[in-house]
């Protein structure tokens, strides 16, 4: 019998143990854990247990930014600037905050608040390059060119294995007139293992250019890679009829078709870049 009381005991400890909330620390790991798989309800629960269990935890600002993160990944972007805003009260000058928040700014089409972010969040950190990459992507879409180059070439310095870097500056040569430097550039690019779309805007030039050769080795050599990537399959098609492989060029369009390029897309495409009749 008291074998039995004492097992009992035991057990209720043990449950006890069990029910007991994980640390600040434990549930801060959680999380991080939880938005390196984009478990991203997982992750915010777990922020918010923290917050609730430590609400002065001088970490807590950054706790607020990932949690900002898990509501804009799951499209939540009110409640995402909100987390923002909080973080920003205790680091107002934080630069991986108003990187975030700037995100999210731009998801909801607020341009100007989101480049008035990434210009505080590059005056505290000049060298980060996530928010050279986003400035200088935005700055080229609105047509200011020659602030875009500045950014686009300190990013290639920052992170020479940057095939964006490469095409934002190579695609700011092309905006001035300069077709050989942006040819360059481009190459550069496509020699540095570049995403699906830098990869189409530089065989799209090399195409535009009339460098049909080291167009089509650039599409073998990323389809190779990425052999579901539309955009790569209309670059062929247009390559095919240039080459007037007109049945080629058709089969292609519809398997761009098949991989998400819509039929608008594909005929603006031509329009640039096919042969001219």
């Amino acid at each position: 019998m008291p074998r039995l009381i004492i097992s009992a005991a035991a057990v209720i400890t043990a449950a006890a143990a069990f029910c007991q909330t994980p640390s600040y620390l434990a549930l801060a790991d959680s999380a991080a854990n939880y938005i390196g798989r984009e478990r991203w309800a997982d992750a915010e629960r777990c922020i918010t247990t923290a917050l609730r269990a430590e609400p002065a935890n001088p970490s807590n600002p950054m706790l607020f930014s990932n949690l900002g993160v898990c509501q804009h990944n799951q499209g939540e972007y009110a409640k995402a600037l909100q987390s923002y805003s909080l973080a920003l009260v205790k680091a107002p000058d934080s630069p991986r905050v108003l990187f975030n928040r700037a995100r999210t700014l731009l998801a909801i089409r607020q341009d100007s608040e989101a480049l008035s972010d990434l210009d505080h969040a590059l005056r505290s950190d000049s060298t980060m390059t996530d928010a050279l990459r986003l400035r200088a992507t935005m700055l080229l879409a609105l047509d200011s060119v020659a602030p875009a180059r500045h950014d686009f070439s300190l990013l290639r310095e920052l992170d020479p294995s940057d095939a964006w870097a490469s095409a934002g500056l190579a695609e700011c040569l092309a905006a001035g007139g300069d077709n050989v430097g942006a040819t360059r550039l481009y190459t550069e690019a496509l020699s540095k293992d570049p995403d699906p779309d830098t990869a189409a805007a530089a065989i799209l030039h090399l195409l535009k250019e009339d460098h049909t050769a080291q167009a089509e080795e650039a599409i073998y050599q990323q389809l190779k890679k990425y052999p579901q990537e539309g955009l790569l399959y209309l670059c062929r098609a247009i390559l095919h009829q240039r080459m007037f492989q007109n049945q080629a060029a058709e089969s292609d369009k519809n398997l761009a078709k098949n991989y998400g390029i819509d039929s608008q897309t594909i005929e603006r495409y031509f329009a640039v870049y096919g042969r001219k009749n």
